[in-house]
């Protein structure tokens, strides 16, 4: 009962016991050898054991087959998307769907394929490519950021009406663009431009988009064309 709980002890030790009655007279060292035999029997009965048991409560997602515990088929293919899709999510995500909506129209249509080590591996590659562009977009946006705040204010001459403030025209962004070219030598997108409405002489804010999330602050000065107080009556 030692051996083996409060469970039965296989045959081969009721078979061992038949073969060695209690009353027989065996010498020390036979003694010692059916021990060392009893011990061996015992542990392969307690291996036996927890073998059945470990059977008994593996995963019921697994089946039997020759001896051999397998998966069973999926009801559903797990794919990886190739582009954004409706309701089934986003590139690169992992989705479950029906065996034949995946094999007659995702697969065809270049929207998803099997989830493979391949694939996997192919989408980790390429997230690490895209990180590292990232990384450089964001350090070489950084540097221009710097360089455009450090040059301290963008100053644009008008024409001014006689008599007040107001200049004629206005001042835009392709103004503020070619003047940020000019001065720092970043190549600037009118449309990354923004700036308030400028009709009058005087200082203002505005805003530079130059990607990776960084926006560059710059000061703007309108002064009136040729420093002297007199205006011009012709429009621009």
């Amino acid at each position: 009962r030692s051996c083996f709980g409060s469970g039965h002890p296989p045959r081969a030790v009721f078979i061992m016991r038949e073969a060695v009655p209690m009353r027989t007279w065996v010498l020390p060292r036979q003694r010692s050898r059916f021990a060392t035999l009893a011990a061996l029997l015992c542990a392969v009965a307690a291996l036996a054991t927890q073998w059945t048991a470990a059977d008994e409560t593996l995963s019921p997602t697994f089946a039997y087959k020759g001896g051999t515990a397998v998966a069973p088929r999926r009801k559903k293919a797990r794919v990886i998307l190739l582009k954004d899709y409706g309701s089934l999510g986003k590139k690169d995500d992992i989705v479950d769907v029906k065996r034949g909506y995946y094999r007659n129209y995702l697969f065809p249509e270049g929207i998803a394929i099997r989830e493979s080590y391949t694939e996997l591996n192919k989408i980790k590659q390429e997230q690490k490519r895209k990180d590292e562009a990232d990384a450089q977009l964001l350090a070489k946006a950084t540097e221009q950021k710097a360089k455009i705040e450090s040059h301290g204010e963008f100053v644009f001459e008008k024409k001014v009406r006689e008599g007040s403030d107001s200049i004629y025209g206005s001042l835009s962004e392709i103004n503020v663009a070619e003047e940020v070219v000019k001065s720092t030598a970043i190549p600037i997108k009118r449309t990354s431009v923004t700036i308030p409405k400028v009709t009058a002489l005087g200082e203002y804010k505005g805003s530079i988009d130059l990607g990776a999330g960084v926006t560059a602050s710059i000061d703007i000065k309108v002064v009136k064309e040729g420093g002297d107080g007199d205006g011009e009556a012709e429009e621009e």
